[in-house]
């Protein structure tokens, strides 16, 4: 599981948090780290890329 926080847009900063579990759901290792967030294009995803309308939805957003 990769859940995503996004929380100082106007600092163009964020954390992400990765979990780490095994079959019976324990955690098993995590992390969080902070990230730049900055303006990505989309223009050389394929449009039979499994996540292409969701890109282009979140692109459409801005």
């Amino acid at each position: 599981m990769m859940p995503f926080r996004l929380f100082d847009l106007a600092k163009q900063q964020g954390d992400v948090a990765v979990v780490i579990t095994d079959e019976q759901q324990r955690v098993i290792a995590s992390d969080i780290r902070a990230v730049p967030i900055r303006p990505t294009p989309f223009s050389d995803v394929k449009k039979t890329y499994w996540a292409y309308s969701d890109i282009l939805q979140a692109q459409n957003l801005e």
